[in-house]
């Protein structure tokens, strides 16, 4: 690859474009084969199968078979990783933009598994009654069977139903007292391969969090201030949080304003700072060259809650409970230290002028239902 020429721009704003792309006809080219991942061995469990293309390919464009036979271009078009629980020859090839299939990958991949699932995940959520379970593995329909699960203190598993492969989510009869520790078995839960290996009776422990940082009432003389080493704040890269607050503005706020967050509130290393803003798009996660951008306005005159969750790779941003944008990002270590109106970091001249209340941070990457919980619980806002 050679690179004629490149742009930098020290602090990209969001009406930043290339004034005019670079591009290769790629008339010369002549496409090589995708990888197969891992390219062969022997397993005794289920494994997760990559086929990762090299230079020069397009997303959808990999064709793949698992009988040996050679691809084609009505083969099965790879889509992402996936779980191998047989013995397979596995055949891949780029398709190009002609329709023709580049070299063959192949790579035979033998699996006899007799090992059981195990659990991977469970997550609770706040003021939830559900529970999901992940297990290691795709499990057959034993993994829905009520009676696999029992919750000490007692809690009855109304039932158990499927998200995918390998994800089951419980509903409880009642949600979990916050902060108790309860004790949730897991016993004949099946693997979905050939041998349905089955799981012996595991125990796990399981405790509803609160949040880490809670300001119920932001008073106006909090407002542009900082609150310094907050404990056990979600700082490290990868670690999974939530932002939660209401929010209500009288008049139309200026763009490129930050409204609250935790971690710099400074243009310095990629990845810091974690602040929802307003933005000419509308709402926005602001972390340095991280953004996570949304077309969806702030409204003026109303209460709304905003939300964004990260869970060490998937930012996601929500308002009043519904998601309205998302993007994967890697975040970097940062500093305890909770803003709460601070002046933008580019200018120093715009400050968040309306209302805050129900300000919280958590420990964890919560998931809608539990969002939709600190919706039904603040309804008065």
């Amino acid at each position: 690859m050679k690179l004629f020429a490149a742009t930098v721009v020290g602090s990209a704003g969001e009406r930043v474009s290339a004034a005019t792309p670079l591009f290769d006809t790629l008339d010369d080219h002549v496409q090589d084969a995708p990888r197969v991942v891992p390219g062969a061995g022997s397993f005794a469990n289920a494994l997760e199968v990559a086929i990762e293309g090299r230079l020069y390919w397009r997303d959808g464009a990999i064709r793949y078979t698992l009988d040996g036979s050679d691809p084609t271009p009505s083969s099965p078009a790879y889509r992402g990783a996936f779980f191998l629980d047989h013995t397979a020859t596995i055949k891949s090839a780029i398709l190009d933009a002609n329709g023709r299939l580049g070299a063959i990958a192949s790579a035979k991949i033998e699996v006899r598994d007799v090992t059981p699932p195990s659990v991977d995940r469970v997550a609770p959520a706040y003021r939830s009654t559900t529970v999901r379970v992940r297990f290691s593995e795709p499990v057959d329909d034993s993994a829905l069977a009520a009676k696999n699960y029992a919750l000490d203190p007692p809690i009855d598993v109304k039932s158990v139903a499927r998200v995918d492969a390998r994800d089951v989510t419980l509903d409880l009869a009642s949600a979990p007292v916050l902060e108790r520790a309860y004790h949730l078995r897991i016993a004949g839960v099946k693997d979905a391969s050939p041998a349905h290996n089955a799981m012996a009776a595991t125990s796990f422990d399981l405790v509803v969090k609160g949040p880490v940082f809670q300001l119920e009432h932001v008073t106006s003389e909090q407002m542009g201030t900082e609150i310094r080493d907050v404990a056990n704040l979600p700082l490290k890269a990868t670690d999974a949080w939530t932002l939660n607050f209401f929010v209500k503005t009288d008049k139309e706020i200026e763009d490129r304003t930050l409204i609250a967050g935790f971690g710099k509130c400074e243009q310095a290393e990629a990845g810091g700072a974690r602040y929802l803003a307003k933005f000419s798009s509308g709402i926005h996660f602001w972390s340095h060259n991280r953004d996570v951008r949304t077309h969806t306005p702030l409204d003026v005159g109303r209460w709304q809650m905003l939300t964004t969750t990260y869970d060490g790779h998937l930012a996601r941003v929500y308002k009043d409970g519904k998601s309205i944008g998302e993007r994967e990002i890697q975040l970097a270590d940062d500093q305890s230290v909770v803003h709460i109106a601070p002046l933008d970091p580019w200018d120093q001249k715009r400050r968040f002028t309306g209302d805050i209340r129900g300000l919280t941070i958590w420990s964890e990457a919560l998931n809608e239902d539990a969002i939709r919980s600190l919706q039904a619980a603040s309804s008065e806002h």
